[in-house]
């Protein structure tokens, strides 16, 4: 069901009805309380494309994974997906995964994504210290957060403490027992 046919079946203007749902103070609360219960009644669910070019905002975060050999169903990528997704949908955000080779081919997926207004912000998978990535979005202003360091400095960042890790890690591994132990990194 439309607005314009949830107005009619309540006999009121277009502009009322949608005042009435985006909670403007200038409704009356009865008219509001009317117009609540039969959109509830019918269903009626806002046009999501309509709100989102309204109100300017993609309502969308977006990552772009690596395309090069063996990298895009690396369980890295699938993992953080898998625990992002979950999150941006309960808070009402869709997430645009797209991919593209390093360099430039990703650099411009990037500029594509921000300039189109695709995204409202962006999530930057394995930095590197000196990331043309970061320095674009910096330079953008659009809200962005990096998994891992950069140089760039100045903006939302997720990592972990590699030494720190890999030092607990032994320590477990001797508590158990293990003596022989390695490690294999890509």
């Amino acid at each position: 069901m439309s607005l314009s046919k949830l107005a009619i079946s309540l006999g009121l203007s277009i502009t009322t009805v949608s005042r009435a749902l985006g909670g403007y103070s200038d409704v009356a609360e009865a008219t509001r309380r009317r117009i609540v219960e039969e959109a509830e009644r019918i269903g009626y669910r806002p046009n999501a494309v309509a709100r989102r070019l309204r109100g300017g905002r993609s309502d969308a975060v977006g990552i772009v994974l690596p395309t090069g050999p063996g990298q895009l169903g690396e369980p890295f990528f699938l993992r953080l997906i898998a625990a992002i997704g979950p999150r941006l949908a309960h808070a009402g955000l869709d997430l645009i995964v797209s991919s593209a080779r390093g360099g430039p081919e990703e650099l411009a997926l990037y500029r594509q994504l921000v300039e189109n207004r695709r995204v409202d912000a962006m999530i930057v998978a394995r930095t590197r210290l000196d990331d043309d990535r970061v320095t674009y979005l910096k330079g953008s202003g659009l809200p962005f957060v990096t998994h891992g360091r950069t140089h760039a400095g100045g903006h939302a960042s997720v990592d972990i403490e590699g030494a720190a890790a890999f030092d607990e890690a032994t320590r477990r591994l001797l508590a158990f027992g293990h003596r022989r132990i390695g490690f294999i990194g890509a």
